[in-house]
């Protein structure tokens, strides 16, 4: 498994690729300044586009091809994270490039439920405000 990482923008460093896992869908963040390289090991192909996407399966019947190990990796990922849904759903997934679609970047900020909205408190805040209250009787 790889490092968890928290959900928050200041993780996704532009050379990186990352997958952020909501249960309700996948998005795969692609960094501006990605290696193509890396890329083709990932995917397949050197570039890839902002929108819904169908991850692809670049293994020899279950063992790497050599230079697609990143993507078998990456496959076994998603299956155990899709088998926690017990087989009966399967997450669309999304690829989200740093310089692309505004709509997928949208997206995947609201996953990044980590980073705080400025004329919102943060939920730690949230629950300090409601315990406050909840003490005072003035809810």
């Amino acid at each position: 498994m790889p490092q968890l990482l928290p959900l928050s923008a200041e993780v996704l460093a532009p050379r990186g690729v990352f997958l952020v896992y909501s249960g309700a869908d996948a998005i795969l963040w692609v960094g501006r300044d990605v290696d193509p390289s890396m890329i083709a090991s990932l995917v397949g192909e050197p570039h890839v586009q902002s929108g819904v996407f169908t991850f692809p399966d670049l293994s020899d019947n279950g063992s790497p091809r050599p230079g697609f190990e990143l993507n078998m990796r990456t496959n076994n990922l998603l299956r155990a994270l899709s088998s926690l849904c017990h087989g009966m759903w399967a997450p669309p997934m999304f690829v989200c490039r740093e310089d692309g679609d505004q709509q997928v970047r949208l997206l995947l900020a609201q996953r990044l439920v980590e980073d705080m909205d400025t004329a919102a408190p943060s939920y730690s805040q949230f629950l300090n405000q409601m315990r406050d209250k909840i003490n005072r009787g003035s809810f």
